[in-house]
């Protein structure tokens, strides 16, 4: 035998047959486990196939939808076939999981890369169409298009190559045409009748755009050795992703996200504020709470727009992570607004009284005439 001893996971068993019954719909699967006393016993049958898979991943993030409906897509060419289901979600992050003959491919591989090409494309397309991008403006990238999406990409399809003995990736060459053609078509037609659901994208397209402009605009503010405090947000997370390349740099952050994202950069000492997630970092990061925040000598204060809401007595739902940044309003040698919000200029975002205590506005969108009148008296200076 290979194995001195064989023991089956339950989870991973239970696992396997969920993602089989996602991606053949319709089709019920039976777990019995009868290694217990009591033994356990589930079914698993999914007649929308991956659109249900999607929905079901969707679900695991407790995030808020974008658009209701999942978005699906078949077809075939000669003995080729293909599924697609997407969804957006109001996260930062993408979920993208792939499968060749319905075995797992992780590292993705030709399939994926059709998709890809096919998204940022067909929704550039769209969103010239209906003047959501001007002609003078930039195409969205595919960071951009693909920030919030969960998508499921499931092709079969004869004599399937691989690159690896793991067959973790496709290799198959025809498929991304046969998968960027299809998605190209599918999707444009899907957007055309559903033209809230290709507006609900692409504002979300638009402002991860809008963010990354302004995180690279804030970037270029960032000395090696400096010490920043890092607020939440879109815009904080793209800010945090451009980083790695400085030296001797401290960062203080009241994100898990971003502390996640930075714990591993050797030339940056991560400070993560707040009680409750500060214990998750307890080997690995220095916990710090709001009192001695005071007591660091801070050189810049990097805020998002979700921040003045607190200023006009908003609650959250973490009284702690409220109370954090007021007090991170009040410190460091120069503060700056990072704001990628499209209601920027609006009575809205006018209306902030603590506005006057930034010394520098960054952002990518257009300023109203009323705000721009705000900012002159302020003296707050714009990037």
């Amino acid at each position: 035998t290979i194995f001195e001893t064989v023991e089956f996971d339950h989870d991973v068993v239970r696992t396997r047959l969920r993602e089989q019954a996602f991606l053949n719909a319709g089709v019920k699967l039976r777990l019995i486990d009868e290694r217990e006393e009591t033994p356990e016993e589930e079914d698993f049958c999914y007649e929308g196939g991956i659109a249900s898979f999607v929905s079901y991943l969707n679900a695991q993030k407790h995030c808020a939808l974008v658009h209701p409906d999942v978005i699906w897509v078949k077809g075939s060419k000669g003995d080729m076939t293909a599924e697609i289901a997407i969804q957006y979600n109001d996260s930062y992050n993408e979920t993208v999981v792939t499968f060749a003959n319905n075995m797992s491919t992780v590292e993705g591989g030709t399939h994926e890369t059709g998709f890809r090409l096919a998204l940022t494309n067909a929704l550039n397309t769209y969103a010239r169409k209906w003047k959501f991008l001007k002609d003078k403006d930039k195409n969205l990238s595919g960071e951009d298009v693909r920030e919030g999406i969960c998508a499921v990409i499931s092709v079969k399809l004869p004599d399937a190559q691989f690159e690896s003995q793991t067959k973790a990736k496709l290799g198959n060459s025809e498929v991304r045409t046969f998968v960027n053609n299809l998605l190209s078509a599918k999707l444009e037609e899907y957007l055309e009748e559903n033209p809230s659901v290709g507006k609900a994208i692409l504002d979300k397209a638009l402002a991860a755009s809008r963010a990354r402009e302004a995180a690279r605009k804030a970037r270029e503010q960032i000395e090696d050795g400096d010490t920043i405090l890092l607020d939440s947000g879109t815009t904080a997370l793209d800010l945090a992703a451009l980083l790695n390349e400085l030296h001797n740099l401290t960062v203080i952050t009241n994100d898990l996200q971003i502390a996640l994202k930075l714990q591993k950069c050797p030339e940056i000492h991560l400070i993560l504020l707040g009680g409750r997630v500060r214990t998750s970092f307890e080997c690995t990061v220095g916990g710090m709470g709001i009192r001695a925040l005071e007591e660091l000598s801070v050189d810049k204060v990097f805020m998002t727009t979700n921040a003045l809401s607190l200023q006009k007595g908003a609650t959250t739902p973490n009284l702690d992570n409220a109370e954090i940044k007021r007090a991170m309003m009040k410190i460091g040698n120069q503060r700056y607004l990072l704001c990628d919000s499209s209601k920027i200029g609006t009575k809205t975002v006018c209306s902030f009284a603590k506005i006057e205590e930034f010394d520098v506005l960054i952002t990518d969108n257009k300023i109203s005439q009323e705000m721009k009148e705000k900012i002159e008296k302020l003296h707050i200076e714009v990037l």
